[in-house]
């Protein structure tokens, strides 16, 4: 997103979006767990604090560092929040918004356009993605009342998830599909066992490991 901004503006686009992402509240899923988040500005290095004309002509017609001449660029921070990246790590290569790009290219195999083909400075290294191994997705934690069933009794089973899932029945009790409200709770109404053994519940959500319990019947 490029837009003109103050700070407060675009503090507010970092909370209400960045941390949707971080939250994994798009489409459902986790999202963090495969994801490449960075927060950086689009602006000059005006070193000066008084205005200058002459300089502002040259911040304009000029580019420090650039491999092209033009208005814009300079030096600028940023933030990258990622799996991959240990919390706390400082970069101190400088790299540039082609790198950003050929970084891109080569996780996903496509050939590099431009200046990105340029091994200067090249794509983020590994001092950039210091985990490599990344982070496990998070485990569904599911709570079952009651854990016994009595065979030919129907049964009512409250069931609790964190976080809204997809429940699953097999074994004795047969089988249903049925989904959480919002809240992750789920009521079925006359569960009946058929005959002894076990009766299984699993809750499943994309980006998550699933959650199982086991009931017995007797």
């Amino acid at each position: 997103m490029s837009l003109p901004s103050t700070v407060y503006t675009a503090g507010d686009f970092i909370r209400r979006v960045v941390e949707s992402l971080l939250r994994g509240e798009c489409r459902g899923q986790f999202l963090c767990a495969r994801c490449l988040v960075k927060l950086t500005k689009d602006n000059l290095d005006r070193s000066y604090a008084k205005p200058d004309v002459a300089r502002a002509m040259e911040d304009i017609f000029s580019n420090p560092g650039a491999l092209i001449q033009g208005p814009g660029g300079g030096k600028i921070g940023a933030v990258l929040v990622s799996p991959y990246i240990e919390p706390g790590t400082v970069v101190t290569k400088e790299y540039n918004h082609y790198s950003l790009l050929r970084t891109i290219e080569d996780l996903f195999g496509l050939d590099h356009l431009g200046y990105a083909e340029s091994p200067n400075p090249g794509a983020f290294g590994a001092d950039v993605f210091t985990r490599p191994q990344g982070l496990t997705p998070p485990r569904l934690r599911m709570s079952v009342r009651p854990r016994r069933l009595k065979v030919g009794e129907p049964t009512r089973l409250r069931i609790k998830v964190d976080q809204r899932a997809r429940i699953r029945m097999r074994g004795v009790c047969g089988r249903r599909k049925r989904t959480t409200n919002r809240r992750g709770r789920l009521t079925l109404r006359h569960v009946v066992a058929h005959r002894k053994g076990k009766c299984r519940l699993r809750a499943t959500r994309k980006g998550y490991h699933r959650a199982t319990k086991r009931l017995r019947a007797r």
